[in-house]
Protein backbone atom coordinates (compact mmCIF):
# COMPACT_ATOMS: atom_id res chain seq x y z
CA UNK A 1 0.00 0.00 0.00
CA UNK A 2 1.21 3.50 -0.82
CA UNK A 3 0.37 6.50 1.34
CA UNK A 4 1.41 10.12 0.87
CA UNK A 5 2.23 13.05 3.09
CA UNK A 6 3.37 16.62 2.45
CA UNK A 7 6.18 17.97 4.62
CA UNK A 8 8.40 21.02 4.64
CA UNK A 9 11.66 20.42 2.80
CA UNK A 10 13.68 21.14 5.96
CA UNK A 11 12.51 17.86 7.52
CA UNK A 12 11.94 15.73 4.40
CA UNK A 13 15.46 14.31 4.31
CA UNK A 14 15.59 13.95 8.10
CA UNK A 15 12.54 11.67 7.90
CA UNK A 16 14.46 9.19 5.78
CA UNK A 17 16.95 8.87 8.65
CA UNK A 18 14.53 9.12 11.59
CA UNK A 19 10.88 8.52 10.79
CA UNK A 20 9.74 9.95 14.14
CA UNK A 21 10.93 13.43 13.15
CA UNK A 22 7.94 15.63 12.48
CA UNK A 23 5.29 13.29 13.92
CA UNK A 24 2.00 14.62 15.22
CA UNK A 25 1.08 13.61 18.79
CA UNK A 26 -2.12 12.50 20.49
CA UNK A 27 -1.97 12.09 24.30
CA UNK A 28 1.85 12.19 23.98
CA UNK A 29 1.79 9.24 21.54
CA UNK A 30 3.36 9.88 18.11
CA UNK A 31 1.51 9.25 14.87
CA UNK A 32 1.90 10.07 11.19
CA UNK A 33 -1.05 11.45 9.22
CA UNK A 34 -1.01 10.23 5.60
CA UNK A 35 -3.35 9.93 2.60
CA UNK A 36 -4.02 7.44 -0.20
CA UNK A 37 -3.33 9.96 -2.96
CA UNK A 38 -1.23 13.04 -3.55
CA UNK A 39 -4.43 14.95 -4.28
CA UNK A 40 -5.87 14.10 -0.83
CA UNK A 41 -2.57 15.06 0.81
CA UNK A 42 -2.75 18.47 -0.87
CA UNK A 43 -6.47 18.97 -0.12
CA UNK A 44 -6.06 18.10 3.57
CA UNK A 45 -2.79 20.00 4.15
CA UNK A 46 -3.21 23.32 6.02
CA UNK A 47 -1.29 25.21 3.32
CA UNK A 48 -2.82 23.20 0.45
CA UNK A 49 -4.29 26.30 -1.14
CA UNK A 50 -0.89 27.98 -1.21
CA UNK A 51 1.26 25.09 -2.45
CA UNK A 52 1.27 26.42 -6.01
CA UNK A 53 3.04 29.53 -4.67
CA UNK A 54 5.40 27.58 -2.40
CA UNK A 55 6.40 24.41 -4.31
CA UNK A 56 10.10 24.71 -3.51
CA UNK A 57 9.40 24.72 0.24
CA UNK A 58 7.49 21.40 0.43
CA UNK A 59 8.07 17.79 -0.54
CA UNK A 60 5.80 14.80 -1.09
CA UNK A 61 6.74 11.68 0.87
CA UNK A 62 5.63 8.30 -0.44
CA UNK A 63 5.35 5.59 2.21
CA UNK A 64 5.29 1.89 1.35
CA UNK A 65 3.36 -0.18 3.89
CA UNK A 66 3.00 -3.94 4.15
CA UNK A 67 -0.23 -5.43 2.81
CA UNK A 68 -2.88 -6.13 5.44
CA UNK A 69 -1.62 -3.42 7.79
CA UNK A 70 -4.77 -1.24 7.74
CA UNK A 71 -7.57 -1.34 10.31
CA UNK A 72 -10.76 0.50 9.37
CA UNK A 73 -11.90 2.36 12.48
CA UNK A 74 -15.56 1.57 13.16
CA UNK A 75 -16.48 4.53 15.33
CA UNK A 76 -19.43 6.79 14.71
CA UNK A 77 -18.30 9.76 12.63
CA UNK A 78 -18.98 12.28 15.42
CA UNK A 79 -16.72 10.25 17.76
CA UNK A 80 -13.76 10.36 15.37
CA UNK A 81 -12.98 14.01 15.96
CA UNK A 82 -12.93 15.99 19.18
CA UNK A 83 -14.56 19.40 19.23
CA UNK A 84 -12.51 21.40 16.74
CA UNK A 85 -10.76 24.42 18.14
CA UNK A 86 -8.40 26.62 16.20
CA UNK A 87 -6.27 24.86 13.61
CA UNK A 88 -6.64 21.28 12.43
CA UNK A 89 -9.41 19.12 13.89
CA UNK A 90 -8.22 16.94 16.74
CA UNK A 91 -8.89 13.23 16.88
CA UNK A 92 -11.21 11.77 19.51
CA UNK A 93 -10.37 9.19 22.18
CA UNK A 94 -10.30 6.35 19.63
CA UNK A 95 -6.87 7.62 18.51
CA UNK A 96 -5.36 7.08 21.95
CA UNK A 97 -6.88 3.58 22.11
CA UNK A 98 -5.58 2.74 18.63
CA UNK A 99 -2.06 4.01 19.31
CA UNK A 100 -1.69 2.47 22.78
CA UNK A 101 -2.95 -1.02 21.93
CA UNK A 102 -0.90 -1.28 18.71
CA UNK A 103 -3.66 -3.37 17.09
CA UNK A 104 -2.61 -2.39 13.58
CA UNK A 105 0.10 -0.39 11.90
CA UNK A 106 -2.41 1.92 10.17
CA UNK A 107 -5.92 3.16 11.02
CA UNK A 108 -8.24 4.36 8.26
CA UNK A 109 -10.90 6.95 9.10
CA UNK A 110 -13.15 9.09 6.91
CA UNK A 111 -11.97 12.60 6.14
CA UNK A 112 -13.72 15.41 7.94
CA UNK A 113 -13.35 17.68 4.89
CA UNK A 114 -13.98 15.32 1.94
CA UNK A 115 -16.92 12.91 1.95
CA UNK A 116 -15.21 10.26 -0.20
CA UNK A 117 -11.70 10.69 1.21
CA UNK A 118 -9.88 8.89 3.99
CA UNK A 119 -7.17 9.80 6.44
CA UNK A 120 -4.65 7.16 7.45
CA UNK A 121 -2.98 7.25 10.84
CA UNK A 122 0.36 5.42 10.90
CA UNK A 123 1.55 4.24 14.32
CA UNK A 124 5.37 4.56 14.35
CA UNK A 125 5.52 2.66 17.67
CA UNK A 126 3.88 -0.45 16.15
CA UNK A 127 6.22 -3.49 15.97
CA UNK A 128 5.81 -3.70 12.16
CA UNK A 129 6.70 -0.06 11.55
CA UNK A 130 10.22 -1.14 10.64
CA UNK A 131 8.68 -2.96 7.63
CA UNK A 132 7.20 0.32 6.42
CA UNK A 133 9.41 2.87 4.81
CA UNK A 134 9.66 6.06 2.88
CA UNK A 135 9.99 5.01 -0.72
CA UNK A 136 10.48 8.42 -2.26
CA UNK A 137 10.83 12.10 -1.47
CA UNK A 138 9.90 14.25 -4.42
CA UNK A 139 9.26 17.93 -5.05
CA UNK A 140 5.74 19.17 -5.68
CA UNK A 141 5.11 19.71 -9.36
CA UNK A 142 3.01 22.73 -10.29
CA UNK A 143 1.99 23.96 -13.75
Amino acid sequence: MKLYRIVHKSIANLLELDSLTGCDHHSKLPFIRAYDSIAMAVLEHPVGGYLADLPDKFRILEYMLPDGSVEIVKELRYNLYASPREGSPKFGDWAWRFLIKEAALVAQIPSLKWKWGSIYIINPKHPYFDKAGIKEVKPIQTP
